[in-house]
């Protein structure tokens, strides 16, 4: 499959957020040979919709069955090994792996929760210049929140992840795990921590990798917050709500280090619904409900 806008053959780079209604599709006559210009329409906005999901990260959710593709469109998809984003190269997301120097697997244990600060960036559009990840060792879902500073600051934001974490995914936390920042091992956030339940346990002083369990989400959050500002076309003050958008779509999407499923579905039991998922920075109609003491519109 190609795609037509307007009697032309559209790069694959370019048409995320043209008209709908105003695209055509056509057959292709091979799907052995791809190459940017001709990679199918469908292949290219299902990338940009998953937050820039690797073709690797669409053939999961074909196993899966969260993809419903026919015969022709998976012959397709298995023949692809890379898909041409010229947004995920700027940004680094098809780097190769880096090499594991660690001998001690993570453990994924119920209840623990890994907390780390990326930054400081330039000030997004709220005043702030970090990111504080939060993330559940056994199912994997990942709480961001963004601080102005390293400190009150970075304890507000932490007690806020914290919060969503326990009350909007319901995981029972017991055990916190930090890099010995003093903003999570002072004296008044271990108190609060202790009357929720929770035991902070900071890591041994020079042994930032056992919390590599949240240190990986720099590597996979970052980057497709980038490519997603370039593919939307939108300024650098909005990487906090494209960082927040890519750590949603995360928590959706199946991983093959937790049997083929998504962080979501280890909690609850249910597979999400992806189709709740769209571009980002794509244009939106709000619909405003008629209530009581609602003028009409």
């Amino acid at each position: 499959m190609a795609m037509i806008y307007q009697g032309k053959e559209v790069v694959a780079a370019s048409y995320s957020f043209l008209p709908r209604s105003k695209f055509s599709y056509v057959t292709m006559n091979s799907v052995n040979v791809l190459t940017p210009n001709t990679v199918p329409a469908w292949i290219i906005g299902l990338h940009k919709r998953l937050t820039h999901i690797k073709c690797s990260g669409l053939k999961r959710l074909d196993a899966t069955k969260e993809l419903r593709l026919t015969k022709e469109q998976r012959t397709i998809l298995n023949s692809i090994n890379k898909i041409p984003c010229v947004e995920c190269d700027n940004a680094g997301l098809h780097a190769a792996p880096v090499k594991a120097q660690s001998t001690h697997p993570l453990e994924k244990t119920r209840g623990v929760a890994y907390v780390d600060l990326h930054g400081p960036l330039i000030m997004s559009r709220g005043g702030a210049i970090w990111i504080l990840a939060l993330r559940e060792s056994w199912s994997g879902v990942l709480v961001v929140t963004f601080p102005k500073n390293k400190g009150e600051s970075a304890r507000m934001a932490l007690k806020e992840a914290i919060l969503i974490m326990v009350r909007v995914y319901e995981v029972k936390l017991q055990t916190l795990r930090s890099d010995r920042g003093t903003e999570f091992i002072s004296y008044e956030m271990s108190q609060w921590l202790i009357s929720l339940g929770i035991r902070p346990s900071p890591t041994d002083p020079e042994s930032s990798k056992r919390n590599g369990m949240v240190e990986v989400v720099w590597r996979i959050v970052v980057p497709r917050a980038k490519t997603m500002l370039a593919t939307a076309n939108m300024q650098k003050h909005y990487w906090a709500d494209a960082v927040s958008y890519a750590a949603k779509v995360l928590n959706m999407v199946p991983s093959r280090t937790r049997d083929m499923k998504s962080p979501i579905q280890l909690l609850t039991g249910k597979k999400p619904d992806l189709k709740r998922i769209y571009p980002w920075g794509c244009l939106v109609l709000v619909k405003l409900l008629r209530g009581r003491g609602r003028k009409k519109r």
